[in-house]
C-alpha cells in the first residue's frame, strides 16, 4: 500500500479550500470530490455579511459550527473513524490574532497552517514529536529544488515566531518537504485532484509530542472564548474523545481572499468487529453517553449548525439502510443532492441511502436539544464482506490501526466539514450569517 504523509494530504484538502476559495493571486483549478468525503467540497465555505437581525422562526446560519462524524468501513477491515469538528469564520470565535490571520491571508502563497500531534506527519518526523506544518504553493520564482527549499522556508519563518506565540508552542525548525509532481500518494486514498499533495510545499516545525486529552484543552482554551466552552454541546464531546488513547487532534488556518476558516478537530480510529458494522450506532462508537447540541445556538433558529454525519463504506452495491431510529426529513433534490425541505423537526437525510457508499447526515430541528446513544442506530441489510479487502472510505485503505493507516483516516476525516452549509447555501439562502448574542 502506498503511504501518505500528513503534509501531503493536508497540503492537497487546503488546496481543496482555495480551489473553492479562490485567491485572487491564482486562477481556481477544478477538483475532484471523492465520494466518500463528499464533505471535502465543504471545507472551504464561501463568507456573506453577518445579518443585522433576526426574526422569530427565521432559519439563521451562525459563523461556528459543531460537527460529528462517524466514517465506517464494512469492507474488510472494519474499522471505524470518529470525530469532532468545531469551526469558525470569526476570529472572534476562534482567537487567532488579528494581524497573523491578515498576513496570512494576503500572502499570494500560503494555504494553510496545521497544528497536529499524528507522528510522523511527514517523512522524517518521529513519533514522538508533534508538527506545525506552514503548507503553500511553490514559488514561481524559485529556480531548482534548493532554491524552493530555501524561499519556501524564509517565508514560514516570517510566520513561524506568531504562530508559537499564539498557541503557546515552542516548535522549531524540521525539514522542508516538497511534494513532487509525480507523487501519486494522494490518489492511493482516492482523492484524486485534491489531496494529491502535488505542487506544494510543506515547511515543518517540530515540538515534543503531547498527550491528545491535554493539547486539546489547552488550544480549545486559548482559541475558544468562554461563551462557546462554558455552552457545551459538541465541545464536551471533543473532551470526551479527546481522552480516548488512540485520539489525536489537529488544528488549521485555512486562509482565502475574504478570510480565513478556522477548525479545530478530534479524532480517533478503533476496529470494530463484523457484526457492529451492520449496526451502526453513533454515539457508542464516539464512547459518548448523549450528545447535545450546544447552548450557544440558544438566542435563535439555527437548525443547521450542529450536524452529525455518517458514512458507511461497504464491499458491494446490495447495502442499504433497513431503518433507523429517527425518521427521514422531507427532501427536494437541487444540483443532484437532497436537500431538507423543513428543518424544524429533526431527522436524517440519507443521500445516498444504498450502494457502496451510504452518507447520511443528521439535523437535530428546531426542538431536540439532545441525544440518547440508541436515538441515531441505523440498521444495514446487505453489502458485508466475507474477506474481501478492496475499498474501504471512498477508496482509503484503511486496514489495520498503525500510524499510518491512522494517519490516512486522520485526513480523510480532516476534509469533512459542515455539510449543513451547503444545505442552507442551496435551500435556505435567504437568511444571513452571524454569530449568535450570547
Amino acid at each position: 500500500m502506498m503511504m501518505m504523509t500528513m503534509a501531503a494530504a493536508m497540503a492537497g484538502v487546503t488546496k481543496a479550500a482555495a480551489t473553492l476559495m479562490p485567491r485572487r493571486r491564482h486562477a481556481a483549478s477544478a477538483a475532484i470530490c471523492a465520494a466518500a468525503v463528499v464533505a471535502a467540497c465543504l471545507v472551504a465555505l464561501p463568507y456573506a455579511s453577518l445579518a443585522p437581525a433576526y426574526s422569530q422562526g427565521e432559519v439563521s446560519l451562525a459563523t461556528f459550527h459543531e460537527g460529528a462524524t462517524v466514517l465506517v468501513d464494512r469492507t474488510g477491515s472494519y474499522n471505524v473513524s470518529t470525530s469532532v469538528t468545531l469551526q469558525s469564520t470569526s476570529i472572534l470565535e476562534m482567537r487567532v490574532p488579528q494581524l497573523l490571520e491578515k498576513q496570512l491571508r494576503d500572502d499570494a502563497l500560503v494555504t494553510a497552517v496545521v497544528v497536529t500531534n499524528q507522528g510522523r506527519c511527514v517523512l522524517g518526523v518521529n513519533d514522538d514529536e508533534s508538527c506545525i506544518l506552514v503548507n503553500m504553493e511553490r514559488d514561481p520564482e524559485a529556480a531548482g529544488i534548493v532554491s524552493l527549499q530555501d524561499s519556501s522556508r524564509a517565508r514560514a519563518d516570517a510566520y513561524i515566531g506568531a504562530i508559537n506565540e499564539a498557541l503557546d508552542t515552542d516548535a522549531s525548525y524540521h525539514s522542508v518537504f516538497v511534494h513532487s509532481g509525480s507523487d501519486r500518494s494522494g490518489a492511493s486514498v482516492g482523492l484524486p485532484g485534491i489531496a494529491s499533495g502535488r505542487a506544494t510545499v510543506s515547511v515543518v516545525y517540530v515540538m515534543p509530542m503531547a498527550d491528545t486529552d491535554w493539547m486539546y484543552q489547552k488550544m480549545s482554551a486559548i482559541l475558544l472564548p468562554e461563551s462557546i466552552r462554558e455552552s457545551g454541546g459538541f465541545y464536551d464531546a471533543a473532551r470526551t474523545l479527546a481522552a480516548q488513547s488512540n485520539a489525536k487532534m489537529l488544528f488549521a488556518i485555512i486562509p482565502s481572499d475574504s478570510g480565513s476558516l478556522l477548525q479545530l478537530k478530534v479524532v480517533s480510529v478503533r476496529p470494530i468487529n463484523a457484526s457492529a458494522a451492520d449496526v451502526v450506532r453513533p454515539l457508542e462508537m464516539m464512547g459518548l453517553e448523549a450528545l447535545e447540541r450546544s447552548e450557544y445556538f440558544s438566542s435563535g433558529f439555527y437548525p443547521l449548525n450542529s450536524v452529525v454525519q455518517v458514512a458507511i463504506s461497504s464491499a458491494d452495491a446490495e447495502a442499504s439502510v433497513y431503518g433507523s431510529a429517527q425518521a427521514e426529513l422531507p427532501t427536494r433534490v437541487v444540483d443532484g443532492e437532497k436537500i431538507p425541505t423543513d428543518v424544524a423537526g429533526d431527522g436524517w437525510i440519507f443521500d445516498p441511502d444504498r450502494g457502496k457508499l451510504i452518507h447520511a447526515k443528521y439535523i437535530f430541528g428546531q426542538q431536540r436539544t439532545a441525544l440518547e446513544p440508541g436515538d441515531l442506530e441505523i440498521v444495514l441489510a446487505g453489502g458485508g464482506n466475507g474477506g474481501d479487502t478492496a475499498g474501504g472510505i471512498g477508496g482509503v485503505d484503511i486496514a489495520g490501526t498503525q500510524t499510518d493507516e491512522q494517519l490516512m483516516i486522520v485526513i480523510a476525516v480532516a476534509a469533512i466539514a459542515a455539510a449543513a452549509a451547503i444545505f442552507y447555501l442551496r435551500g435556505y439562502g435567504g437568511a444571513g450569517r452571524r454569530q449568535p448574542v450570547s
